[in-house]
């Protein structure tokens, strides 16, 4: 994961969690030590820094690692370490669905339609992260896999299928059927008219 740090808003987190007196100067002159200090704490809720991405004046981006999942209280561990660091921003990472989603199937689905989604969950919020992947997941489960519609002889078949699933009527029924009628109605007039030419030839 993503995180976007504020040197601002770390600073005042700092001074709350550590109790500390100094100004906002006085601790962003050793912001590397309270830092560390943070980091190795919010550790214990399976969020772990791996390094610094970039830094643009007063922010800076670092990666994260989430320790893996199995139910919701480990899920709400991990956002809650997030949220420890008042991050400006987090963006997810398909690699860090093991860390968000707890169920197997369910995260499965997610990182195979990840390209799909993924700009849903950039510069998001710790607390916007799991809403917006239940969101995305019951979407998807709705929709056909966007591997399905590369093979264009089954497209079809999925696209009908999710019609059903979704309770949705299919947008090109009415032209299928005015096509169906008019075929039908092209080979009635063919057939009365190879009739009329048997009867032609047999004198009739």
């Amino acid at each position: 994961m993503l995180v976007t740090l504020s040197e601002r808003k770390l600073s005042e987190r700092i001074r709350e969690m550590e109790n500390l007196s100094d100004s906002i100067e006085e601790i962003n002159d050793r912001i590397s030590h309270h830092a560390q200090k943070l980091f190795n704490y919010i550790a214990e809720f399976g969020v772990r820094m791996v390094g610094m991405v970039s830094q643009s004046g007063g922010l800076g981006t670092f990666q994260f690692a989430l320790a893996p999942i199995w139910d919701e209280e480990s899920r709400a561990l991990r956002i809650q370490g997030l949220q420890l660091m008042a991050p400006n921003s987090c963006t997810v990472e398909v690699g860090d669905l093991p860390g968000l989603v707890p169920q197997s199937i369910v995260r499965t689905m997610l990182e195979d339609e990840f390209h799909t989604y993924s700009h849903e969950l950039a510069k998001v919020l710790p607390t916007d992260i799991a809403p917006t992947l239940e969101r995305i997941a019951q979407r998807a489960m709705k929709a056909p896999s966007s591997a399905d519609f590369g093979d264009a002889s089954m497209s079809e078949a999925y696209f009908q299928d999710w019609l059903r699933r979704s309770g949705k009527k299919d947008p090109s029924l009415a032209r299928r059927e005015r096509d169906a009628a008019e075929q039908q109605e092209l080979a009635r007039i063919a057939a009365e008219r190879d009739l009329a030419y048997e009867r032609f030839r047999n004198g009739e």
